[in-house]
């Protein structure tokens, strides 16, 4: 199961709403998403992403943080 933490998920929210780059707005869609519990394949294929790229993106959040995942 994947879990993005309140003050995260917070901050994801307010990226995709007022982020700059589309790259950083589709991965925190992307986590969005993985933290409402949507299997990898629906994200990859909603947001036209690799599921391998959604695994990274996730992969990167455990390890290092929601920096280290945008």
């Amino acid at each position: 199961m994947f879990y993005l933490s309140d003050s995260d998920s917070a901050a994801v929210k307010v990226i995709i709403k007022t982020g700059e780059s589309a790259r950083i707005i589709n991965r925190a869609h992307a986590l969005n998403m993985r933290n409402k519990s949507v299997i990898v394949i629906e994200v990859a294929d909603f947001l036209k992403l690799t599921p391998r790229t959604v695994i990274n993106i996730t992969s990167s959040y455990n390890e290092g943080g929601l920096q280290k995942a945008l």
